[in-house]
C-alpha cells in the first residue's frame, strides 16, 4: 500500500471516528429545563441514599442548593448542604454534588467546606474545581476537587503543616501519610515559593456562590 492510499484511509477513518463522537456527545446532550426538571423533583425528597464510603445519605429537607456547572461539560451540578443540626451532619460540613447521567439524578461526591456553616460554597470555573478545606491548629490542607467519569476526584492538594512531632504540649497533629514540617503539593514536599505560587493561583480563581433554602418558592424561582 502506497502512501498516498494510506493517507486517504486515514481521512477517512479519522472522519468516521469524528463523525461517530460528534453524533454520541449530541445524544449525550440534555437541556437545562430538563435538568432543572429532574433536580426539583429530585429536591422534593426528604432524604436520599448516596454510595458514599462514610455518609449513606442526605437529608434534603431543610436544606440548601445551589446549581453551577463545576467540570464546564454543560450539565449545571446540583450542590447541596444540609441543614445545621441534620442528623446525617457530620463535623465537618459537607457539600454533596449531583449531576445528570442518562436523564437520572447521580451522586458525584462530597467536599468539606467552611467551618462557619456559611451557606455558600466556593468554585474555580478556570480550573473547573470546588474548594474544599478544614482547619486544624498544625495544619491546613486544601483541596481542590474536579469531576472526572461522574465521580469527584482530586484536581490538586495543597498542604501546610506548621509543626511535626512533639512540643511541650504533647503530639503536633498531622495528617497520617505526613513525616515532617514544611509545605506539599499532592502530598509532595515543595518549597515555600512553589506553595505560595500555586495557592495564590488556585485561591485566585475562586468564586463564591450562595445556597439557596430548600423551598417550593426557591426551587420554582432557581430551577427554572
Amino acid at each position: 500500500m502506497n502512501k498516498k492510499l494510506k493517507r486517504i484511509l486515514s481521512v477517512i477513518i479519522f472522519s468516521l471516528l469524528t463523525g461517530l463522537l460528534s453524533i454520541n456527545a449530541s445524544a449525550a446532550k440534555i437541556s437545562s429545563s430538563k435538568v432543572n426538571s429532574l433536580y426539583r423533583a429530585f429536591l422534593t425528597k426528604k432524604t436520599v441514599k448516596i454510595p458514599d464510603k462514610y455518609y449513606d445519605k442526605v437529608s434534603l429537607k431543610g436544606a440548601y442548593f445551589t446549581t453551577v456547572d463545576i467540570d464546564g461539560n454543560g450539565i449545571k451540578e446540583l450542590i447541596v448542604k444540609e441543614k445545621f443540626g441534620a442528623s446525617n451532619m457530620p463535623c465537618q460540613p459537607l457539600a454533596y454534588i449531583f449531576t445528570v447521567k442518562n436523564k437520572k439524578v447521580v451522586y458525584v461526591g462530597s467536599a468539606g467546606i467552611k467551618q462557619d456553616y456559611s451557606k455558600s460554597v466556593q468554585i474555580s470555573k478556570k480550573y473547573k474545581a470546588i474548594y474544599a478545606r478544614y482547619q486544624v491548629a498544625s495544619y491546613m490542607p486544601h483541596h481542590f476537587y474536579t469531576i472526572k467519569n461522574y465521580k469527584l476526584t482530586n484536581k490538586i492538594f495543597l498542604y501546610a503543616q506548621y509543626g511535626y512531632g512533639k512540643d511541650k504540649y504533647g503530639s503536633i497533629p498531622s495528617e497520617p501519610w505526613c513525616k515532617s514540617s514544611g509545605y506539599f503539593i499532592n502530598k509532595k514536599k515543595v518549597s515555600k515559593s512553589r506553595y505560595d505560587s500555586e495557592y495564590k493561583k488556585y485561591m485566585k480563581s475562586l468564586k463564591t456562590y450562595t445556597l439557596s433554602a430548600n423551598t417550593a418558592a426557591n426551587r420554582k424561582k432557581k430551577l427554572k
